[in-house]
């Protein structure tokens, strides 16, 4: 929503003040929005960033526009025919893209609406209507919701939340408590047996990738994946602070799959015959090729300035 916005401000001069009136504007229709859908049109497969953030992003954009009320309707009507993303992307590049196609429809649904451009106006009402083919379970009543716009600011309440990591949302409160106690009781790894993490039944729907590589994928072990990971970085970069003063580097290598006795070990046959293959390699490392990393980060020779980081080496182009 913020890119579409300011896409069209830096367009027409607009203030501060407006931009924030129109992205207040666009989270309110989100919000109402996501609730006529209902849950269950994520759980049939829709992406709702890209399907409600269409919307959310033609009211931004309309709303700098100065539309009136039947142009808006018009690019309500535009946005309908252009609003699309599926869950099945998660995991590519195509879903960040998402994101982006959402701030494009609602910049040109805006823009051709307020051209003279036609649609049906009535894009939310009756049988083959935008709630009518992509509404799902949980759905509330549209009519409810448009007597409460502008009255309970979605923007208030619930309010905007912020990523502190780089993960599925479902993760966040499982690193933070991880840090905190690691923080608060001084933990060691070494005084580490196990860890056990609870989450609510389906938080781990949006992870689609049971082999995760690179940034992109998720997967259904990707909450303690996600957690260590975590852990591992503000341990080392903590380490590396305190270490420092001493003349004492800490680094840490982050490697991915690698042939080791245990490979096969713990494994079905199916699972050790595919093991490494989701990479670019489309195979497994060997453990003399990840070995000129730790070679680098130890020798003072080549690395005598590097300190505090996690070096991925995964086989997979941009992983981390």
């Amino acid at each position: 929503m913020v890119p579409a916005a300011l896409a069209v401000a830096e367009t027409i001069g607009a203030s501060g003040a407006e931009v924030l009136a129109a992205h207040a504007l666009g989270l309110e229709i989100a919000g109402k929005l996501g609730r006529a859908m209902g849950h269950g049109h994520y759980s049939r497969g829709w992406h709702s960033t890209a399907t409600v953030g269409a919307f959310s992003c033609t009211a931004a954009a309309a709303r700098l526009w100065k539309l009136d009320v039947k142009q808006l309707r018009v690019a309500w009507g535009l946005a309908a025919s252009q609003m699309s993303g599926l869950v099945r992307n998660f995991g590519t590049m195509t879903k960040p893209f998402h994101a982006g196609h959402a701030a494009r429809t609602g910049v040109l649904s805006a823009w051709m609406a307020k051209h003279g451009f036609t649609a049906d106006e009535s894009i939310f009402d009756g049988k083959n209507s935008v709630l009518d083919t992509y509404a799902g379970e949980g759905a509330v009543p549209l009519s409810a919701l448009v007597d409460k716009l502008g009255s309970t600011w979605e923007m208030t309440d619930p309010g905007i939340y912020v990523k502190r990591w780089a993960c599925c949302y479902c993760n966040h409160r499982p690193i933070g408590g991880l840090l905190e106690l690691m923080s608060k009781h001084s933990i060691k790894p070494e005084e580490v047996t196990a860890i056990e993490i609870g989450f609510p039944p389906g938080s781990d729907t949006a992870l689609v990738s049971h082999n995760p590589v690179t940034g992109l994928e998720g997967s259904k072990e990707l909450l303690d994946y996600s957690a260590t990971k975590g852990a591992i970085h503000a341990f080392t970069k903590s380490l590396a602070s305190n270490l420092l003063p001493k003349g004492i580097r800490v680094n840490a290598v982050a490697p991915g799959p690698v042939w080791t006795p245990l490979n096969p070990a713990d494994r079905e046959g199916e699972k050790v015959a595919s093991f490494g293959q989701q990479t670019d390699f489309k195979r497994a490392a060997q453990p003399e090729e990840l070995s000129p990393a730790y070679v680098f980060l130890a020798s003072p020779v080549c690395s005598s300035y590097v300190t505090g980081i996690v070096l991925p080496v995964t086989g997979s182009v941009g992983a981390e």
